[in-house]
């Protein structure tokens, strides 16, 4: 506060008054200073801050390393005048002996390895869009129970169909063990089975009715004797089975599940498939080939000289090569925007890959199936579904496409069209126990897509994995519990659970923070994660067990292409 004193000589405060000197009192005390820069000192734990920031960030960017692994194993025919699929090809017949009319000419061999590599090295992609895949990163949002599937057990045998909600599939098989009649359920996957646990059976082909209502058993063994055959195979002792009143057939199909408390269905574990949103464009990844890496697995290419080669010109040919990429998403990627599955905070991203087929040089859109859908001897009719563009109507199955192009009118997704943010797409089968709060993947979700027999005439086709998990963070290994009345900071995901009057959950690791084999720990800098994801891309036969023998015929027919099925493999 600023105080303004008038100062009076004492000789002119009043007549006569004498000269003497004048004292003031003032008060200079200071309750406040300037601040000089660098005269200030303050303490500063920069590891602390590191790590504060560190957890509170919440932008993501993932990068890795990708190497494709193609099995360019379907050998056949293409037509020059209807593609321009034969400049390409990996001829096993050259042009001037296999070939008479030049006008209409089939050419025999392989495709070009660039019509399935990520990067194609007969066109600048820079400026030709002729991209074979597209990646995407994708998180689980929602759960569809009412997926429908089917199940075969043998080639020839009969099929199930069922929800996804019901369980996992299983075919029966009667044995006798130390002289009771046991039944053996073997699953096309793992079940997760434990001694101790029961499970609730419905036994759908041919149609099963319990006599005495009961459906809730308790594991008796697992495995058949066989080496690992205990993640497949359990096995149940039912009384009235074993009297014989009833019998179950060999052959018979049905789905099951998990139960850990006989006296509590909230044990009874979930079943559903997860479905995947795209939160990335194509345009916010960048994927280049790495210079010097050099694959384990032969490079298989020629020389076709001018003479043989449908084009007049010098070219080499290339039937399979092993490249290794990096791939780096550009966008930042805000995973506080997005609850997974159960409403739980987002602890994994996925790396999707889709096919996008620019040259129509397969059938599209891909199929999908799982693990039972894609086996070595057959193939079940199931994968007959199309992937989804746009929204999966709510909890529907889906079996064609929900999406409307530009002038509104709706159809199929296309070769060469990108999905965009929103779009969905189906992902593994998944089971969910709320007794454990723990997230099971039962079998992982594959793509498949043949040969377009319009451009090529090759047999069968290709399947691939779509979506590839980023763990970013991960649940503890242990179980929380406790009463809101007298424990702060219970998280909002956890489960009451009503019998105990008690709240369950498990507890979210700091990033860094590793504890066994439990935890995550990746690069922080620059206010973003940049969690590393190495991805080895399989594309392999659909069918395992055939091979193909390829013969010089001209016919355009598909005669070239004979199945030979093995009755014993090379490992056997």
């Amino acid at each position: 506060m600023e105080t303004n004193y008038k100062l009076i000589p004492v000789d002119k405060q009043y007549k006569g008054a004498p000269l003497v000197d004048t004292t003031l009192n003032i008060n200079l005390e200071e309750t406040s200073k300037h601040l000089i820069e660098g005269d200030i000192t303050v303490p500063l734990n920069l590891a602390e801050r590191f790590n504060d920031e560190r957890q509170n960030f919440s932008l993501y960017r993932i990068y890795g390393k990708l190497q494709p692994f193609i099995e360019n194993a379907y050998s056949g025919r293409a037509d020059q005048t209807i593609s321009n699929l034969i400049y390409n090809m990996y001829l096993t017949s050259s042009y001037l002996s296999a070939n008479t009319n030049t006008t209409s000419v089939n050419f025999l061999g392989y495709p070009d390895f660039s019509e399935f590599d990520f990067i194609r090295n007969d066109v600048d992609e820079s400026v030709n869009d002729e991209t074979n895949w597209n990646l995407y990163v994708t998180v689980p949002t929602t759960c569809n129970e009412l997926q429908e599937m089917i199940f075969t057990a043998e080639e020839g045998g009969p099929s199930m169909s069922f929800s996804a909600y019901e369980g996992i599939p299983y075919s029966i098989k009667n044995k006798k063990v130390g002289g009771k009649n046991l039944l053996e359920f073997t699953c096309p996957v793992p079940h997760g089975l434990e001694k101790g646990n029961y499970v609730v059976l419905d036994i759908k082909e041919p149609f099963y009715s319990f006599t005495n209502g009961i459906t809730t058993y308790p594991v008796y063994s697992l495995g058949n004797g066989k080496r690992k055959s205990e993640k497949n195979v359990f096995n149940l002792y039912i009384p009235q089975v074993d009297i014989g009143s009833n019998p179950i057939d060999n052959g018979t199909l049905g789905v099951f599940k998990r139960q850990l408390n006989k006296n509590d269905n909230k044990s009874i574990s979930n079943y559903y498939v997860l479905v995947h949103e795209i939160i990335t464009n194509v345009e916010d990844y960048q994927i280049t080939q790495c210079g010097f890496a050099e694959g384990v697995f032969k490079r298989t290419e020629k020389f076709q000289s001018k003479e043989e080669s449908p084009n007049a010109e010098d070219r080499i040919a290339i039937k399979q090569a092993y490249p290794t990429y990096v791939y780096t998403f550009t966008k930042d990627i805000n995973v506080k925007k997005y609850l997974d599955n159960l409403k739980r905070p987002i602890t994994t991203l996925y790396v999707t890959v889709l096919l996008r087929n620019n040259l129509g040089y397969f059938d599209y859109p891909p199929q999908y199936g799982w693990n039972w859908n894609f086996p070595y001897s057959f193939s079940d009719t199931n994968a007959n579904s199309q992937i989804v563009k746009g929204n999966p109507s709510d909890l529907q199955p889906v079996t064609g496409l929900i999406y409307t192009y530009p002038g509104g009118v709706p159809g199929p997704l296309k070769s060469g069209i990108p999905l965009v943010p929103g779009d969905k797409l189906r992902g593994a089968f998944t089971e969910y126990n709320t007794y454990e709060l723990k997230e099971r993947t039962i079998s992982d979700i594959k793509h498949n897509f043949n040969f377009n027999g319009q451009v090529f005439n090759g047999a069968q086709g290709y399947t691939y994995k779509p979506h590839y998990p980023v763990p970013i963070r991960v649940y503890s290994d242990y179980i929380e519990n406790g009463d809101p009345s007298k424990i702060a900071n219970i998280p909002n995901y956890a489960t009451y659970f009503e019998i105990e009057k008690t709240w369950k959950w498990r507890d979210i690791y700091e990033i860094g923070f590793v504890e066994g084999n439990n935890g995550v720990d990746y690069p922080f800098l620059n206010a973003a994660h940049y969690p590393r994801k190495d991805i080895n891309f399989f594309t392999s036969r659909t069918v395992r067990s055939t091979a193909f023998n390829t013969t010089d015929s001209i016919s355009f027919s598909g005669a070239n292409n004979t199945l030979e099925n093995f009755a014993i493999d090379g490992c056997e």
